[in-house]
This record gives structure tokens, sequence and C-alpha cells, in this order.
């Protein structure tokens, strides 16, 4: 393992030094991607975060995932498109006794340009389904209020976020989107 300057090993940067010498490999992402048709995309590997985001309430945009994801986008007509991102990822590997802990998305979602593109809208649910995190300390963890004294999780996480985001491509010279998020954890009070 190398020597991680900023104590943040999954940070994209990286700090120059140790005397020139030679540093760890880091890859952002290593995929195979397979589309069988073109409505849909099966990757393998460590990717993007594939749910459509309006912001990084719930995943930083630098962070990338390691597992399977099955997307699915239909155009219904040219303004309209509809949209099922699934995902299974692996979070951390814990032991090789006990089941890692995983977590699974489903996120349908539907997209529209108006008046010949001078308006859009998209739209989502993402479900984020969470397995065995509570009661297990992941790697890397930022300390919250959500684990105990020695870093376990004290809560599971099944996280419903609708996203809507309603965008104006150019009206006098400007162009603006306005975004709402909201997350919500059904798994605890």
């Amino acid at each position: 393992q190398g020597n991680i300057v900023d104590g943040e090993p999954r940070s994209t940067n990286f700090t120059l030094g140790d005397s020139l010498s030679k540093g760890p490999i880091w890859l952002d992402y290593a995929f195979v991607e397979y589309s069988p048709v073109g409505w849909a995309t099966l990757t393998l590997g460590k990717f993007k975060n594939m749910a459509w985001q309006t912001s990084d309430i719930l995943w930083d945009g630098d962070l990338y995932h390691d597992g399977a994801a099955l997307c699915f986008k239909y155009n219904v007509n040219p303004d309209v498109n509809v949209f099922l991102n699934n995902e299974f990822v692996v979070i951390d590997e814990v032991s090789a006794t006990n089941m890692d802990p995983t977590f699974a998305l489903f996120q349908p979602g539907v997209s529209a340009k108006f008046m010949e593109n001078l308006f859009s809208a998209k739209a989502a649910v993402a479900y984020w389904s969470f397995n065995t995190v509570k009661g297990v300390a992941l790697d890397h963890s930022a300390a919250t209020n959500s684990r105990d004294s020695s870093g376990r999780n004290l809560v599971d996480f099944d996280v419903v976020n609708p996203s809507v985001e309603l965008g104006m491509s150019d009206i006098f010279g400007y162009a603006g989107k306005l975004a709402v998020d909201y997350a919500v954890n059904s798994s605890t009070d």
C-alpha cells in the first residue's frame, strides 16, 4: 500500500514527492461494458456511479463503485426518454467468513424536452438498499453520529431519494437549472 499523504485513499488527487520513488497504481475505474441492444448496458468492474443525481447529497462525484450495473434507456420519442438504473456494489471486504457489506440501487426515471429544446425536465426516484452494514466498521468512514465509539455503524441504510431537475437552455442569453433532491433513510427513525 502506498503512502497516502492526505489520508484519503478514495481521493483522485495524488501529492507529488517521496524523493522520486515509484508511486502505487491507483485506478479511478476499470470496467467491461456490454450492450446487447442499444437501450441496455451491462457494466462489470469499478465504474462511475450509474445513478442519475442532481447533487452529491448521497454520493460524491469522484467516488467509483465496485460491482455490476444494468442500465436501460429507451427513447419513447425524440423528446421523451425513460430510464432504469440498477447496481449491485460491494462496499468493503470485511472478512472471508462473514458476508461483505453491499448495496443495491433501483432507480426509474424520465426526462423530457419542451418547446424545441428550450425547456427540459428530468425526474427519478432512487432506492438504495444496503445489506450487512449495521454493526460493521467500514474502512475510511467519516466520524459521524451514526457510528459507535469503535467505529461500527449503529444503523442500517435503506434510502429513498427522489430528484427533480428543471432547465432552460437559452432565454435572453441566460441558461439555468433548478434541482431538488430529497433523501430519507427508512431503516431508522
